[in-house]
């Protein structure tokens, strides 16, 4: 599975990789890799008599590839837009389980054809208090994929990501309303590996780290429907592949 080009070099985008890519800006520090996804999202709030939440998504990406193949090296373009829904459904006071499903469609310059990208899986956050902190504990487990008409290519892989965030009160304002300051950590663990080409080589990831921290206000900042949870900034490495990555929303 192979996240840049095919294994002709011949410049397809294998779109497994971009599937699983967190929301935010993400750029490699080899810096051939950009990936911008821009989470659009609107909530419904309690929207049955179950006080569930309804979240309807609306992610839009964007890539820019220079990959340095040995032949030569191959610029490449795309764009995919992947809509998503979430069920969040209270099971306790202090735990959502959060089922999900993404299905859309992405297109680069190379001439490929169009793909159809999905993803479904399961998801669930734990809220807990101590003292001035507010943390949140997840797990996520996925599996997603691409396919294209007739007899274009197809993959899939399944991801278990985990994750811990710290949140506290900053004592200042942003945007006049009270500002919240947090640090976060992630796993993220591929059931198969994924294939990058950086520098003329190919690496497999299977197991991946992220730390960084956002800031966010209480209420969360809002620009026409949308609103802005979190900004901030992270640091992905592991499996000799690292990006950083500015994240928008709740990392995980």
């Amino acid at each position: 599975m192979n996240a840049g080009a095919a294994e002709d070099n011949s410049g397809q985008i294998n779109w497994l990789y971009q599937v699983g890519v967190g929301d935010g800006i993400m750029t490699d520090t080899q810096e051939n890799v950009n990936i911008y996804k821009l989470p659009f999202s609107y909530m419904f709030e309690d929207f049955n008599e179950k006080n569930w939440n309804l979240k309807l998504n609306f992610p839009l990406s964007i890539g820019v590839y220079s990959i340095e193949a040995e032949e030569q090296n191959i610029d490449l373009d795309f764009i995919a837009i992947i809509p998503g829904i979430e069920l969040h459904i209270p099971l306790r006071e202090n735990w959502v389980l959060i089922p999900l499903a993404d299905f859309g469609f992405g297109k680069s310059t190379s001439g490929e054809s169009i793909q159809y990208l999905y993803s479904v899986g399961i998801k669930h956050h734990v809220l807990f208090e101590w003292r001035l902190f507010d943390f949140t504990f997840g797990n996520t487990l996925r599996n997603e994929g691409y396919f294209a008409g007739g007899n274009g290519g197809a993959d899939n892989t399944s991801l278990f990501t985990t994750g811990l965030d710290m949140k506290f009160p900053l004592g200042i304002k942003l945007f006049k309303k009270p500002g919240y300051l947090s640090f976060y950590g992630m796993n993220y663990y591929y059931f198969e590996e994924i294939e990058i080409d950086v520098d003329t080589k190919t690496i497999q990831i299977e197991t991946q780290w992220e730390l960084g921290l956002t800031l966010s206000t209480i209420p969360s900042l809002k620009i026409w429907w949308f609103s802005i949870e979190r900004v901030g900034l992270g640091y992905r490495f592991g499996d000799g592949f690292s990006a950083i990555r500015l994240v928008f929303g709740m990392p995980f």
